[in-house]
């Protein structure tokens, strides 16, 4: 069992002290981040984006400073929790458009309260918290395994994440990258033992455990959750696929009429657990956009298949992401979640990666 780290004894004076030091602090670290940010509309931009800019940064400085102040209350009580990060995802907005940004070349606003990339294992790496408030008080963390465009993804989640774990894993362009590095059951036993390892190195704490594990990709990283939970189909409380789920045709030498038959044999993984999402063994989030690759299966026609297996229903919805994805479809049931969004495009597609934050946020957290 490890031990505890000991606290530092302060004086009572110089404890009083450092309080009214950090509600200073606080205070100033707002009215200088309202500043900059007023002061950058009106050298970028102009008065339009003054009240945008203004209210996020004045939101962003007030939660970030109160989060590292720790402020105790005079009575000696035990201190209040520290209060949470932003939760939501910054919009690509039309005045960021219009400097040439886009869902697949996003403004990079840093790592929030979290490290840079850190050594995991030799397929991947890992951001931890670097705030102790954010750190489990048990040393359980929620590590979350993303395959395929892990900054991407690692972009929206420091804005969401409240002391979760994220391992980016980046194999190449195709899923068969993907498959091949988990085609034997040993390769996800190895991963796993590989990131508890990294997970106590890089949070310097010996004591540290998986506490909960969710699988997720994006695209072609599709590929190694498929075999994952071939292999193991118990490996993860949670599964997330960002227009990530495809699947081949059945091939026949006789001429096609008609649309082709979906291969199925391949996603029975993702049906199995699927179904166990459905009754509410596990959480299953799935997205999918309107594309449709040549020669194979589009996520939209996989995300079909498996609703049809569960029997579970699809109603119309709306809304738009904050990387502008327009929401068409939904279907729910206890832990499964199916998301259709418009789209046919590359930008289309790569808008899918803020939607890990989003359901980090909505559905893995709850």
């Amino acid at each position: 069992m490890s031990r505890a780290p000991e606290r530092r004894v302060v004086p009572r004076d110089a404890e009083q002290a450092a309080r009214r030091a950090r509600r200073r602090g606080l205070f100033a670290v707002t009215l200088a981040a309202l500043g900059l940010a007023l002061t950058s509309a009106f050298a970028a931009d102009g008065v339009a984006q003054l009240p945008e800019l203004g209210r996020g940064a004045l939101r962003y400085a007030a939660a970030r400073a109160a989060l590292r102040a720790e402020i105790a209350p005079d009575d000696g009580a035990s201190p209040p929790p520290a209060p949470a990060l932003p939760r939501v995802t910054t919009p690509l907005s039309p005045e960021l458009r219009a400097k040439g940004w886009n869902p697949c070349m996003t403004p990079d606003r840093g790592f929030g309260a979290y490290s840079r990339w850190l050594p995991a294992v030799p397929m991947g790496q890992m951001i931890v918290p670097e705030d102790p408030a954010l750190a489990p008080p048990d040393g359980a963390y929620h590590v979350i395994l993303h395959f395929h465009g892990h900054d991407a993804v690692r972009k929206p989640f420091v804005e969401v994440a409240r002391g979760e774990v994220l391992v980016g894993i980046d194999l190449g362009v195709g899923s068969g990258a993907y498959e091949d590095a988990f085609a034997l059951p040993a390769a996800f036993t190895e991963l796993r033992e590989g990131v508890l390892g990294a997970l106590r190195r890089n949070t310097r704490d010996p004591g540290a455990t998986i506490g909960r594990l969710t699988l997720s990709s994006w695209s072609a990283g599709y590929g190694a959750v498929q075999n994952i939970l071939r292999f193991h189909p118990d490996a993860a409380s949670s599964v997330v696929l960002l227009d990530s789920a495809h699947a081949g045709y059945v091939k026949t030498d006789a001429p096609q009429r008609g649309a082709p038959t979906l291969a199925t044999r391949t996603l029975a993984p993702f049906v199995a657990y699927a179904e166990r999402a459905a009754r509410g063994d596990v959480t299953m989030v799935l997205t999918h956009s309107d594309i449709q690759p040549p020669g194979y299966a589009s996520t939209r026609e996989v995300a079909d298949h498996l609703l049809r297996e569960v029997g579970v229903t699809r109603h119309p919805t709306s809304g738009t992401t904050p990387l502008g994805l327009v929401a068409k479809t939904s279907a729910l049931r206890r832990g499964l979640t199916v998301k259709g969004y418009g789209g046919n495009d590359e930008h289309a597609h790569c808008a899918h990666t803020e939607l890990l934050a989003i359901a980090l946020r909505d559905v893995l957290g709850r």
